[in-house]
């Protein structure tokens, strides 16, 4: 008997609900306070391809979210709907009763047993997305990131905090790691937003895992990506119009390698759609790809069910991004960052391959989209597994026409996680600080991979005497082992200044690593940028882990003017200067670099050793 109600209520929902999408006839909204217990209405999805289904809704409950003035509707489906729960993609299917408009399916208890899920008004959705369409907008900025760039870990932290990325704390996102800090928003009980899937096609299963905890903290659930012919986004119509209930897709790559998040449009109006009922990333004012979506399939699940499906074509951009929802505009283009990627191997066959993608940009995900990107992009089953050689060069091209080129070459046996951590850390870097927002607009990284491991460990160093004058030379002598146990030796030679002061010096000899590590005691600040100039210059001039570098140390008093070294000078002098330290642009060091010398070995550098010698007073 309950079965055959609800059949009836259903077909009388149908009656009543009477195509509301059309223009002619605009959709009516009914207020939270008209709203009541027990009333029946429908649910407007996509379960299968890209018309939208009408599933049975009664309303349970109306009860106060978070936030002031704000509200969730409680509500149970039936039919179809109990049958596949509350999936990840629904965020944004529209609710109506008697023909009106109530809402955006938007949250779901994590376990539920039956479809019980909430509802964000669309009055409280239109109230706070409608700004964004007026032309003399001015746009809110991302709340996201207020911190300020004194925080910023220097260069070489950035890269070896990179490492461990999966297990990245709340102290990480302070330092500047991009992570997500968005609020939850999780009316009560274990009811929370139900999560955005995130359809990825061709990217590798292994790294996408690695990636999935920058995901989680944005909201994201990696489901398997369909696509009908396999081809990622496809250049379909856009003369179909886009209604209530069809699937939207925000569009994050394109290209050589696909990647959407699927939800539903609860609104349309000429241009103007609104979506999700929750937000995306919660960006304020932004400007993502935005498309139509199909949907292949619901998977069912114990917690929240999900569906599967792939983006059609782009139709315009998301321009809003807030609590109750999401804002998007029909037509134009959203800004992308395009990544061209070219890929040698010296296996046999000495073969290369070419991929481009367009990324979107977007402070948190962009840097774990270029990952996913161009770490997939290295077909983990053509190398074997084993110590190898990476050889980078990279380009990013900023927001002024600038061009940053970088060198590297790292010992590795997992690629695709070397170009998480490292490779890709100098523009993820940009990206993060907060001197210029956003300031990248292109990249392309060249990548050479060697099957065998090309490295030299520093075994020990050799002065020619003990004891030196002002404006002597100091010859080195370099004892360096191979990785297969070949030895060889270089010679350098280092000159004394004669502005050189104390008693003392040290000969050091060692792979950029080695110097970082001595380095954070001796001038701690030394790869911290204090501008925006500083942070460019660092990410080309911090030296490549195939860097022999050879310094002559002295135990004289230093400065650090913006990140570079001032030589050894009088005592009265360095007082003076140090003295008028102010804002970080100059600061004392223990020790100065009386000379240096850096050869490119073309192998990775291992190690490191000093000597100590006396000058002569």
């Amino acid at each position: 008997m309950r079965i055959a109600a609800y059949v009836i209520i259903l077909v009388v929902s149908l009656l009543l609900f009477q195509a509301p999408v059309c223009e002619a006839d605009p959709i009516q909204v009914m207020p939270v306070s008209e709203i009541r217990p027990g009333m029946k209405g429908v649910v407007l999805t996509v379960l299968y391809g890209t018309e939208p289904e009408s599933l049975a809704v009664e309303v349970l409950s109306i009860m106060p979210a978070n936030s002031p003035g704000r509200h969730t509707v409680i509500v149970q489906g039936f039919g179809e709907l109990a049958h596949t729960g509350i999936a990840s993609g629904m965020s944004g299917s529209p609710v109506y009763v008697d023909g009106k408009l109530i809402g955006a399916l938007a949250f779901a208890f994590n376990g539920a047993l039956e479809a019980i899920g909430g509802v964000t008004p669309f009055e409280e959705m239109a109230l706070a997305l409608d700004e964004y369409f007026i032309p003399t907008h001015s746009p809110r900025s991302s709340n996201r990131r207020t911190k300020q760039d004194s925080n910023l870990l220097s260069f070489p932290q950035w890269r070896s905090r990179a490492v461990d990325r999966a297990n990245q704390t709340t102290a990480d996102i302070e330092a500047g790691l991009p992570l997500d800090d968005r609020n939850d928003d999780r009316p009560a009980m274990g009811m929370s937003p139900i999560r955005l899937p995130l359809q990825l096609e061709n990217g590798s299963p292994a790294l996408l895992s690695s990636l999935q905890k920058q995901f989680d903290l944005a909201g994201l659930q990696t489901v398997p990506a369909i696509s009908a012919d396999g081809s990622g986004i496809q250049t379909g119509s856009m003369d179909d119009p886009i209604k209530p209930g069809d699937a939207l897709s925000v569009n994050l790559i394109s290209g050589d390698m696909s990647a959407a998040v699927i939800g539903t449009v609860t609104w349309v109006e000429g241009d103007k759609v609104i979506a999700f009922g929750h937000p995306f990333l919660s960006n304020g004012t932004t400007d993502l790809p935005v498309g139509r979506a199909q949907i292949h399939a619901i998977i069912p699940n114990r917690n929240v069910s999900f569906k599967v499906g792939s983006p059609i074509n782009e139709i315009g951009s998301l321009i809003a991004d807030r609590e109750p929802g999401v804002a998007a505009r029909i037509g134009g283009k959203a800004q992308t960052i395009p990544l061209d990627l070219t890929i040698t191997s010296d296996e046999p066959g000495n073969w290369q391959e070419k991929f481009h993608f367009d990324i979107a940009k977007d402070v948190v995900l962009t840097p774990s989209l270029m990952t996913a990107a161009v770490g997939s992009a290295m077909r983990e089953q053509a190398f074997s597994i084993g110590l190898s050689t990476l050889k980078s060069q990279i380009e990013i091209t900023l927001d002024d026409g600038q061009v940053i080129r970088r060198e590297d070459l790292f010992r590795t046996m997992n690629p695709p996680q070397t170009i998480a951590t490292e490779v890709l850390a100098g523009v993820n870097y940009l990206i993060a600080s907060n001197f210029r927002e956003f300031p990248v607009t292109a990249l392309a990284v060249n990548l050479n991979l060697k099957p065998q491991l090309d490295a030299i460990e520093i075994e020990r160093l050799h002065v020619d005497r003990g004891t030196y004058q002002r404006g002597d030379k100091i010859q080195v002598d370099i004892n360096l082992r191979r990785h297969l146990g070949e030895t060889l030796t270089k010679r350098v030679t280092l000159e004394i200044p004669q502005t050189a002061q104390g008693t003392e010096m040290m000969v050091m000899v060692g792979s950029a690593s080695a110097f970082y590590l001595w380095d954070s005691e001796r001038a701690p600040d030394k790869y911290r940028p204090r501008s925006f100039d500083g942070l460019v210059n660092l990410i080309e001039d911090y030296p490549s882990d195939e860097d022999l570098i050879i310094r002559l140390f002295g135990s004289a008093r230093g400065l650090l003017m913006r990140g570079q070294e001032i030589s050894s000078m009088p005592l009265s002098k360095w007082r003076v200067l140090s003295d008028g330290v102010s804002g970080g642009e100059m600061m004392p060091v223990g020790g100065i670099i009386l000379d240096e010398v850096v050869i490119k070995t073309g192998e990775v550098v291992l190690g490191g050793n000093f000597t100590r010698v006396e000058l002569k007073r």
